[in-house]
């Protein structure tokens, strides 16, 4: 929530009387009012939250996905090339 225009009037008017003009607009220039308004609140931050659980989850189900379809090359090709590795074992045996 930022900073009201009229809020910060009422401030400086507040304190010229009390310490004066020069010192009130030294105080007024070294407090930063700039960006207030924009300041991040829990909801934003659950949302953006919520945002990156989603990012990960699909990026987790993305490299699952992939790992299947490594680990089912991986049994096809011990499937196919098995029993040709067998084979020549035995043939080699037989002589």
């Amino acid at each position: 929530m930022g900073i009201e225009m009229s809020k910060r009037s009422r401030l400086y008017s507040d304190l010229e009387p009390v310490i004066g003009k020069e010192s009130a607009e030294v105080i007024m220039n070294s407090l930063n009012f700039e960006g207030t308004e924009a300041l991040v609140t829990k909801e934003d931050l659950r949302s953006e939250l919520g945002s990156l659980r989603r990012e990960i989850d699909d990026k987790f189900e993305m490299m699952m996905a992939h790992l299947d379809k490594q680990l089912l090359n991986m049994k096809i090709w011990f499937l196919v090339t098995g029993p040709g590795v067998a084979f020549a074992v035995v043939n080699l045996y037989k002589k």
